[in-house]
This record gives C-alpha cells, structure tokens and sequence, in this order.
C-alpha cells in the first residue's frame, strides 16, 4: 500500500506517492483549488499507481495561503471520506523540520510584508516549541540570536531579507531553502499524528497562523 502526500499551504500544489522503497512526486506551480484532481491524476499515472492501493493521506495544513488550504485540506477530506484510507494533517512548520532533524532546526517563511512564520525546535538538552503564528521582523533576529538549532529551513524571502543575512553569512545556521526539497521526509508524520475521524465529522482544522 501506498502514502499520498498533499501540500497547497505554500506556492501551488505539491504531492508525493510514497511506499516502500518507492517515490514519486509532482509540483505544479500555477494549480489552483479546482485543478487539484487533475495533479493527481497525473502523479498517479507518472506512478503507475492505482488510487485504490493509497491507504494514508496526510495534508498540510498550514499556517499558509486561506485558500490553498482550505481548498487543500477539503480536496483530502474528499479523498478519505469513504474511508478507504485514513487521513493525517500536520502543521507545515513541523513538517519543514524534517528537512534538518526536528530538534535542531528552526523554520522562517514569509507570512507578509514585513512579517513572518517562525518556529523553533531545538534546545541542547530538550525538545521545545516557540509559538507558532505572525512575528515581525525584529522579534525573528532575536529568536536567531537566541536559538540553539543548528539548521534553518528559509524560503527566497528569508534569504533577501537583509536583517536575516548575518546569522546566515556567519556560518552560524545551516540554510535549508524549503523549495528545493521533496516531500519523502514529511512521511515520518505519520509516526507521531493520530488520523482524522472523517466519518464523524471530526474534520482536519487548517491553521493559519497557529497560537
């Protein structure tokens, strides 16, 4: 059996099909919430795999654009409402993680103007979380100075953010440009998040700037 994996919280639309010692993935940049169906149907036929062999789902849910996880999230919801398969959500933040480890990197993406999503995840000694929703630029160059990760998962933004470049140039953090990276690591999800109770209508929240 197989492992979809869903992500429209950031540019476009981003899915995966995972099984073991098998992957296949597809971005396409410009699709939009109805265009969805058709991005998996051509990442099922670039598989040569059956929807009926996927048993797991998991969406990101954001924090990210309102409507590429509304649409996101109810495109899976779709997909696991028999249920056929189960579905999993995680917070895009926690899933950006995985591209360093989870206890030693931090994430910055760009939320707006002037402002952004932060989230760290390393301490020497212990896991800890900071909140996760909108910060100004100010309060990321604190967290930087302060944060004891060892990687930092950044999108273009980040990276032309002049307040930013110290902490990069200084060798201090190791960058992890988020586009450049696939879905495979975001699996290891599935080992910590419980499913969703589709059928009960306990339905999968997006976040859009978690607190």
């Amino acid at each position: 059996m197989f492992d979809l994996i869903v992500d429209t919280s950031r540019t476009g639309a981003r899915m995966g099909i995972f099984g073991e010692k098998f992957s296949e993935e597809i971005f396409e940049a410009n699709a939009r919430g109805e265009s969805l169906l058709n991005v998996l149907e051509n990442l099922l036929k670039k598989a040569d795999v059956s929807l009926e062999n996927v048993s797991r789902v998991l969406v990101l849910r954001g924090p990210g654009s309102f409507t590429g996880l509304r649409t996101g999230i109810a495109f899976c919801e779709g997909l696991c409402f028999t249920g056929k398969r189960k579905l999993f959500g995680v917070s895009t933040l926690a899933a950006l993680t995985l591209y360093g480890s989870k206890e030693s990197t931090a994430v910055i993406l760009r939320a707006r103007s002037g402002y952004w999503y932060f989230r760290d995840s390393a301490n020497e000694s212990s896991f800890f979380e900071t909140e996760e929703y909108f910060w100004n630029t100010e309060k990321v160059q604190q967290c930087l100075a302060n944060t004891r990760a060892k990687n930092v998962v950044v999108d273009s933004f980040a990276i032309a953010e002049i307040a930013f470049q110290p902490f990069f140039s200084e060798g201090k953090l190791k960058m992890i440009l988020e586009s450049e990276q696939g879905l495979l690591p975001f699996r290891t999800a599935f080992e910590w998040e419980s499913p969703s109770l589709v059928q009960e209508a306990n339905y999968i929240q997006p976040s859009y700037a978690e607190q």
